[in-house]
């Protein structure tokens, strides 16, 4: 009997000790995806090939209350990181279908971003699901943040609003890139 309580006990305590790591997302040290879309100040742009040189995060929205999670975001980063350091975009996703009043929506967009960031914002019109599936997210009202290194690797993840934990995180990755 007193076997049978020394097992259960480890299997318990291990059980408690996996549950307790932390879990990778597959999505890091995988090469970010091809994505090709246009600014608002309407430059064409392909990730990660255009990208590549230095770390970049890459936001991704797929609905527009997510700019709630977003602006905190780049508030963060823009104070401590000058854009000579870093690469940053924004990048909302929406489905082919919207393609043909993008020119509507991205002047919408227009109006509501100061104009110092347009070359930053860069709408994806197209297929999501590949990009919902290799980047292991989800089309909700979440953003999601990548951190690229400068060959287009994603090294770091996470998703919706900022917190010093996250913030952290996301800073020690990207001292880890600029050494």
């Amino acid at each position: 009997m007193k076997t049978i309580a020394l097992i259960t006990c480890n299997i318990l305590f291990a059980m408690t000790s996996i549950a307790q790591v932390k879990k990778i997302d597959t999505v890091i040290n995988k090469v970010f995806p091809n994505l090709s879309a246009e600014t608002l100040s309407k430059k064409a742009i392909e990730f990660p090939k255009d990208v590549k040189g230095k770390p970049t995060i890459i936001v991704i929205a797929f609905k527009r209350e997510a700019q709630d999670q977003i602006d905190p975001w780049l508030a963060a980063i823009s104070k401590k990181y000058k854009k000579k350091e870093i690469n940053y975009y924004e990048i909302p996703m929406m489905s082919g279908g919207y393609k043909i009043i993008s020119g509507i929506i991205d002047g919408g967009m227009r109006g509501g971003v100061p104009p110092a960031l347009h070359d930053f914002v860069a709408s994806y019109y197209g297929n999501l699901d590949n990009y919902i599936s290799y980047l292991n997210i989800k089309k909700d009202k979440n953003c999601y943040l990548f951190l690229l290194d400068k060959n287009g690797i994603i090294k770091f993840k996470t998703e919706s609003t900022i917190n010093a934990v996250k913030l952290q995180e996301l800073e020690t990755n990207i001292g880890a890139l600029l050494k």
